[in-house]
């Protein structure tokens, strides 16, 4: 009489016993990698000890930064001057970034000029920007930037048919990092959004912050 299938002989018993603490080993193996990128991920302020790669992205936005340069237009007269309203623009983010990354002094200041905020980055970017400066410390919010350093605004790829053009926005600041263990004192943003003169409204918002110790 045939044995049933999930009988198993001797030499497939001693197999299946080797194959146990192997299976036990990737298990641990993959908690351990699924729990170091968790940590990462909740943490926008990478510290300088924790995270190498944040030294690579600081490079990456110094890159960025240098490339930033005044985009030379011949449209400055008719019925739309793109060098005013680029002017007026410059102005108004420049405000904006001084007042989000190091002027504030309270996280509900951030929350009090959602729609302002929304109507220059969007609601995308009014996202990323609480995510990106407002902090937790023993159940206390509190925000990271505390004072601004610089900030750097330029424009490109204006369509005239859809009126829209490509805002890059580069800001240095202090920090406060309450992080145990970070010796993080100085924080870079990059931010990429799409302004639309018809609707005087931004979308498309993508912002790149890195924490450093300098």
């Amino acid at each position: 009489m045939d044995k049933p299938f999930n009988r198993l002989n001797k030499k497939q018993r001693k197999a299946t016993h080797y194959l146990e603490p192997n299976r036990l080993i990737l298990g641990l193996i993959f908690f351990l990698v699924v729990s170091i990128i968790a940590m990462i991920l909740m943490n926008p302020f990478p510290s300088h000890e924790d995270a190498i790669n944040a030294q690579q992205n600081v490079s990456k936005l110094k890159a960025e930064k240098k490339d930033l340069k005044p985009q030379e237009d011949v449209i400055t007269s008719g019925k739309f001057n793109l060098i005013s309203h680029e002017k007026a623009l410059n102005n108004q983010y420049t405000k904006i970034i001084q007042s989000v990354y190091g002027g504030f002094s309270k996280p509900s200041q951030v929350t009090k000029n959602k729609d302002i905020l929304v109507k220059y980055f969007g609601v995308g970017g009014y996202r990323q920007i609480k995510e990106q400066t407002i902090a937790y410390s023993s159940g206390k919010k509190y925000l990271m930037p505390t004072k601004n350093q610089k900030v750097v605004v330029s424009f490109s790829d204006y369509d005239s048919n859809k009126q829209t053009i490509n805002v890059i926005i580069y800001t240095e600041f202090d920090i406060k990092n309450a992080s145990q263990g970070s010796k993080a004192n100085k924080g870079l943003t990059y931010i990429n959004t799409t302004y639309n003169f018809k609707s005087n409204t931004a979308n498309e918002t993508s912002i790149q912050t890195a924490a450093i110790n300098q």
